[in-house]
């Protein structure tokens, strides 16, 4: 309940790109993954898939953030795949 509670409260300063890779390592890690390394390349390419295809296929803009780095990087792989 509180790692929701945190990802709903992070979801919007920090955006999709940053929030959803710590909320599945967290989550991972609460469910008994002791690998960090598979855990942290999961979540990066799940969260890549998610947004690529929110964004690209579906034309739903996922929150950005407000960090300028983090939105920088929503930007750029929004022009990388057409969005």
């Amino acid at each position: 309940m509180v790692l929701l509670v945190g990802m709903s409260l992070l979801y919007e300063p920090l955006g999709f790109i940053a929030t959803c890779p710590l909320f599945m390592i967290a989550y991972g890690f609460l469910l008994g993954a002791r690998r960090p390394l598979p855990l942290v390349i999961a979540s990066l390419v799940i969260t890549a898939v998610l947004y690529v295809g929110f964004a690209v296929f579906l034309s739903i803009m996922l929150p950005r953030g407000y960090v300028p780095f983090l939105r920088d990087t929503a930007f750029f792989i929004e022009k990388l795949f057409g969005a």
